[in-house]
């Protein structure tokens, strides 16, 4: 066969071609006649295997946020049905049980009443019970389902719940404290920034969609086309690169993403769930994702669509009393009447005008590049008699910050008159009086009196006419009824006579 393969000229890879090919004929021809047996492991090695079982370290870190980053739909769900077709937008948001208060049916209420019945068919709503008790958390899932029997038959509603053990408890217990929280706040937090993680990842396997809005069980439309007007913002921002909008002046609440950015976004919350708290972490994921680009303001619906209208916090009553919140509840005891807010002043980053006006948010407003007569307007949505403003300006000395950045002097205008309305039905204030300007007690203001004589008002405006610094800190803006009881604010001592 040589030689005639040399006669034809082959290439002389045939050769080893014919060679292979002949040794595995003449081996399978072995086989089966039983002259060759394959290779048997000892009594020893098969001893040994037997032995072996492969499991999951239960108590490890990576198994545990396996779960969350892997979600198992089939356990998670407990009432409703998956997409079955693309959709526009899915609408996630957590629930955990409250003491006093259940805020997630009314929550629901407001999106399907807001919601007309050809957007229906644009959006998804899955909510994420997330308590540790089970009982709890199977009858509170049990609950729903019953009051929101039509949108889960629907299709519209999915009611689902994390695996019991997504936590990992030894870490909880040796994290590191940061933001001086204490060990059981610092838990808290930890935990809330998984049930977030938990929901993305399973809202990103839940089917097609273009868009995830998030929301939490106490926020609650603030238009009546709430659908629509979201709609409208995402279109409005359709030819500029974002990785998310805001429409609310939450950082976490009412956060809109990209549907395909998900997965993203739950990786980085678990990298750094511990030390940061999640809305931060969703903050800082838009600036690392947007880099130079990133202009928070830019993507930011003024006014807000979403009202909070939560006042009995998930958090344990021991975690309350360490934290600003709890504070702020024993000082104020009342919550601020609806309002628009608007300012003439740039924020820092995120801390914007509402949080200074929202008694529930953590956060306050902290102006830049401030200046004589920059202004700060609240629009009341309804018109009332107010009986004093109260206002805390600057860091306190527990702060470590360089300069307080108080503000020392402000004047206060209203205004009792509204203009006609315009083609879209908006009305502005008008003819505006100065009631009174005064100057702070350590950063503190309190217009009582003066504004007291003014009748039924739409309008108040907060004018800066000296500050410490060109950085402004504003705390607090609280507005009182006139009949409402009002507990001072500690460190001002207030008269009965008029304001100068």
């Amino acid at each position: 066969m040589a030689f005639l393969l040399r006669r034809l000229r082959v290439h002389p890879f045939a050769y080893l071609l014919v060679l292979v090919l002949g040794l595995s004929i003449t081996n399978i021809c072995l086989h089966k006649l039983g002259v060759v047996k394959p290779p048997s492991l000892s009594s020893t090695s098969q001893r040994y295997m037997k032995k072996v079982d492969v499991k999951l370290i239960k108590n490890s870190e990576l198994t545990i946020l396996a779960q969350i980053r892997y979600p198992d739909r089939d356990r998670a769900l407990l009432y409703g049905s998956p997409i079955h077709k693309k959709v526009k937008m899915i609408i996630g948001l957590t629930s955990a049980h409250r003491k006093n208060a259940s805020y997630v049916e009314q929550t629901l209420f407001s999106i399907f009443n807001t919601t007309s019945g050809a957007e229906w068919k644009s959006i998804h709503v899955i909510v994420c019970l997330v308590d540790r008790n089970q009982s709890l958390l199977q009858e509170r899932a049990s609950k729903i389902a019953s009051v929101f029997r039509e949108q889960i038959e629907h299709g519209l509603l999915e009611v689902v719940a994390p695996p019991a053990n997504i936590y990992p408890e030894w870490n909880f217990q040796q994290m590191v404290r940061t933001y001086k929280n204490s060990p059981k706040a610092t838990e808290w937090r930890s935990k809330l920034a998984l049930d977030f993680a938990f929901l993305f990842s399973y809202s990103a396997t839940a089917g097609q969609s273009d868009y995830f809005l998030n929301m939490e069980d106490d926020v609650v439309p603030a238009v009546p086309n709430f659908i629509e007007e979201t709609y409208k913002f995402i279109e409005e921002k359709q030819n500029r690169t974002w990785t998310s909008l805001s429409i609310s002046p939450h950082l976490s609440i009412g956060r809109l993403y990209h549907h395909y950015t998900l997965p993203k976004l739950v990786e980085f919350i678990l990298t750094s769930y511990t030390v940061q708290p999640v809305d931060f972490l969703m903050h800082y994921f838009d600036m690392i994702q947007l880099a130079n680009h990133f202009k928070p303001n830019e993507f930011r619906r003024t006014p807000p669509l979403l009202h909070h209208i939560g006042v009995h916090s998930t958090k344990s009553d021991a975690i309350k009393e360490e934290e600003v919140l709890a504070a702020r509840r024993k000082k104020l005891r009342f919550t601020n009447p609806q309002a628009t807010i608007t300012t003439s002043m740039s924020a820092f980053e995120t801390f914007f005008v509402e949080n200074a006006y929202d008694p529930m948010s953590e956060s306050f407003f902290w102006a830049k590049a401030i200046k004589p007569n920059d202004t700060i307007t609240i629009r009341l949505h309804e018109k009332l008699r107010v009986g004093a403003l109260e206002m805390i300006t600057g860091f306190n000395k527990h702060d470590n910050h360089h300069s307080d950045d108080r503000l020392l002097e402000a004047a206060l205008w209203t205004s009792s008159r509204l203009t006609s309305p315009t083609d879209e039905g908006l009305q502005e204030c008008t003819t505006f009086q100065h009631v009174s300007t005064k100057s702070s007690e350590n950063g503190k203001f309190v217009f009582d009196n003066s504004v007291r004589q003014k009748g039924k008002l739409w309008c108040l405006i907060i004018q800066v006419r000296r500050a410490t610094t060109d950085w402004l800190v504003i705390k607090d803006i609280n507005i009182l009824p006139l009949f409402q009881k009002r507990t001072p604010i500690p460190g001002i001592t207030t008269t009965a006579s008029p304001d100068t």
